[in-house]
């Protein structure tokens, strides 16, 4: 599982230039703002906003783009280590899209009632803590990286969150099916809350 990561320097420090590849070229000519990654990530988080846009008239769309911006959320790593192209600021663009598409979807699925009210309860606070923790470390000039555990949580909390809508946009008309979906939704809810607790209590030892 790649973590969008970066170490003291961006991929491309101290590389001399006519070593350096396309995207690190450009990476470096835009301090780290234009790189394949920054693009996927920005795409991503798009297309999960306007998703929850359109859950009221058309959930079949909202779980197309909800369920290609979050697969976005975990190629942007991939494809940023494939590129060379890891930085600061790639890594905070990535941790920022996550927590804002996290929260536009919680909006979405309480405002339409598709999960326990105690179970979002859970979740907003989670995921408010981790950001309450990301920005103290930033006021203390201390660094506080995504840990695997929070990545796990956010690729469990994914799923739960397309199964939800999945079961909206079936309700109607394959009521058989949502039943199916409803059943991996419950099986999710354990794991999710568990490694997402692991994943906070990673942030307060960071």
């Amino acid at each position: 599982m790649k973590l969008h990561r970066v170490q003291e320097q961006s991929d491309w420090h101290n590389i001399p230039d006519n070593d350096l590849n396309f995207f690190q070229k450009v990476a470096k000519k835009t301090h780290g703002v234009l790189t394949p990654g920054n693009i996927i990530t920005t795409i991503g988080l798009g297309l999960v906003i306007s998703g929850c846009n359109d859950l009221d008239q058309n959930p079949n769309k909202t779980l197309i783009k909800v369920s290609a911006g979050r697969v976005a959320d975990y190629l942007d790593g991939i494809v940023a280590d494939k590129t060379q192209t890891k930085s600061k600021i790639g890594e905070a663009a990535d941790v920022m899209a996550d927590k804002i598409a996290t929260l536009a979807l919680l909006k979405s699925i309480n405002d339409h009632k598709l999960l326990s009210s105690s179970f979002l309860k859970f979740l907003v606070v989670q995921n408010s803590a981790n950001s309450s923790l990301g920005l103290y470390s930033k006021l203390s000039h201390q660094e506080l990286h995504s840990s695997k555990n929070g990545k796990i949580a956010t690729a469990l909390q994914t799923p739960v969150f397309v199964a939800s809508i999945a079961s909206f946009a079936l309700e109607k008309s394959h009521p058989a099916y949502q039943k199916e979906v409803k059943k991996i939704q419950n099986l999710l809810t354990i794991p999710t809350i568990v490694m997402s607790a692991l994943a906070t209590y990673d942030y307060l030892n960071g």
